[in-house]
Formats: C-alpha cells, sequence, structure tokens
C-alpha cells in the first residue's frame, strides 16, 4: 500500500487503510504446546487506551453502547476468531495506568503499544506488527534550529525515548486534540509523535499553524505482556 495516498485521506479512511495492509499479511499457525494453552485458557483480559487513534480508542455503535475501535482492535478480534480465546477488554486514560495494572497481574496484555515508549522497557513485547514513522510537530512559531529550552508537549502518562533536544519544559496532555492545539496556538513548541497519529488527528482538527519534521528513528508498535507472562500466549499472539 502506498502510505503517502493513505495519509491524504480522511481519517475513517486511514484506519480503514492500516486494517487492510496488516491483515492481507495475517497468518495463523500453532503448534501443540500453543494448542494446549488455548485448550486450557479461554479468558485473557485485555488493557487498551481510549484515546490513540487510529490504533486504540472508543466509539460508540448506533445502539449507543462504547466500543474499543482501531487497528489494536482489529488484532485482538483477528486473534480471538482464530484461537478461541474470550479477550475481556478494560479501558484507560494513559500507558502508565494500564501498564501499571499489566505489572500487578490486573490484566493479562496490552493492546498495542509503541517500542520507543519508556514503558517498553518494563514489559515483553510481541513480534511486531506495524512500524512507524515519528515526527516532530511543531509550532510554525518555533524556531526548529534552537530548541534548548524550549516546551515540549507530551500525552500524560507516556515516557517518550525519543529525544530530539536538550534541556526542554514538559508539558503535559490528557489528549492528542489537546495536544495538537497547544503546538498549533503557539502554548508549547512542539511534540513528538508517530506520523499515523499525527495525522489521524490534525485531518480531524482545524491545525494550520503547524509543521511536520520527519525523523530517522523509527518505532514498533506491538502488543505487551508482563515479564512473567507464560510465553506461550505471546507467541499465540
Amino acid at each position: 500500500m502506498d502510505l503517502s495516498l493513505l495519509f491524504q485521506n480522511n481519517p475513517a479512511e486511514i484506519v480503514k487503510g492500516l486494517n487492510e495492509m496488516i491483515m492481507n499479511n495475517y497468518t495463523v499457525k500453532f503448534s501443540r504446546t500453543e494448542q494446549d494453552y488455548i485448550r486450557g485458557k479461554h479468558g485473557i483480559n485485555v488493557g487498551y487506551l481510549v484515546n490513540r487513534a487510529p490504533f486504540q480508542y472508543q466509539e460508540r455503535n448506533e445502539l449507543g453502547v462504547t466500543q474499543f475501535c482501531g487497528l489494536s482492535s482489529v488484532i485482538c478480534k483477528t486473534i480471538q476468531d482464530n484461537t478461541q480465546l474470550y479477550f475481556e477488554y478494560k479501558a484507560y486514560m494513559d500507558t502508565q495506568s494500564m501498564i501499571e495494572d499489566l505489572q500487578a497481574g490486573k490484566i493479562d496484555l496490552v493492546a498495542g503499544i509503541e517500542s520507543t515508549n519508556g514503558y517498553a522497557a518494563d514489559i515483553k513485547l510481541s513480534k511486531d506488527y506495524l512500524e512507524l514513522s515519528n515526527i516532530i510537530l511543531k509550532s510554525d512559531a518555533a524556531d526548529i534550529e534552537n530548541m534548548e529550552g524550549s516546551s515540549q508537549g507530551y500525552l500524560h502518562g507516556e515516557k517518550n525515548t525519543i529525544h530530539v533536544a536538550g534541556e526542554t519544559q514538559s508539558i503535559s496532555f490528557d489528549t492528542y486534540p489537546e495536544l495538537l492545539g497547544a503546538v498549533n496556538s503557539n502554548q508549547v513548541d512542539f511534540s513528538v509523535l508517530n506520523y499515523y497519529s499525527a495525522n489521524y488527528y490534525l485531518k480531524a482538527g482545524n491545525y494550520s499553524d503547524v509543521t511536520l519534521i520527519p525523523l530517522t528513528q523509527k518505532s514498533r508498535y506491538c502488543l505487551g505482556f508482563s515479564k512473567d507472562v507464560d510465553t506461550r500466549l505471546i507467541s499465540i499472539c
């Protein structure tokens, strides 16, 4: 798939295009020990984030019921359909809270996490199902050549390990629209985020005073597991 064409589309088409790109390459084959695990354990508690489109987010269906949506939900549904494992979902507002519950054994896996997220070092990751490009999203008024001492916006509960400047002032926001709005209005100078989410929310909102600058460092998008997980669950997923 030509990703440059994907990013010309509206947010709904971005999600659809990502889903097709991943599912076209999905195959399933289990070993005997993995089959034993599936037969012995049917209930899996899965954590997901409510505001990380196009990967993980919530929407209401036609009946008004809130649903887990996005690429990560498609991956989870595909695993369920091919394993007969039953996934019970728990929603989270931020990665920190979700990882704390994973480590405490309250959930069995997280539906998606970037390999460059600082919390990824504290858990085990599945094989990645998508490689992400990262970008600097900067205010048009910010000087990209002199970022020392500038303000950097980030999402609450996140721990990004991609550093593009020396000492900066960190300011947290609860959602991507709040973060992008702050950069757009020059309340913060810049943020570092993945290209997919940046394009999704830029197309969903009205942000005319920002610039995207590509970075060479990539991220991998994976499922996440606690360090003491039965490794058969990792291989199954």
